[in-house]
């Protein structure tokens, strides 16, 4: 898992997911129109969010993006993204010795030194 994607994935992610929970719970507990109206952009901010945090999660993984997508089962998706398999695999710049951690990349981003497979 690439580090600097998961916390931004947590950042992103565990707001989401309290919004939407808050959001639902503002919706059941009142029966003012103007308050359903709040509750449920409250929800959709918090999907957002998830999604976002999604998006971050599925690229520490080394997955396509795409499956940010299970955002829309909300935390059912997320126990389901936790368990795909890590994709990531860290390799060594035999030239910087800088950490590359995508695995598109055959050269160096720092210097351009062709990478170990």
């Amino acid at each position: 898992m690439i580090a600097k994607y998961n916390n931004k994935s947590l950042a992103y992610g565990l707001p989401g997911i309290l919004l939407q929970f808050g959001g639902k719970f503002l919706k059941e507990s009142t029966s003012d129109p103007a308050m359903n109206v709040a509750s449920s952009i409250i929800i959709l901010l918090g999907f957002v969010l998830l999604l976002i945090g999604m998006i971050y999660y599925t690229k520490g993984k080394g997955r396509n993006p795409a499956w940010c997508l299970l955002a829309f089962l909300s935390i059912i998706g997320l126990i389901i993204l936790a368990c795909i398999k890590d994709k990531t695999r860290k390799r060594i710049c035999p030239q910087c010795t800088d950490e590359v951690y995508d695995i598109s990349f055959e050269t160096c981003p720092k210097c351009g030194e062709f990478l170990p497979a």
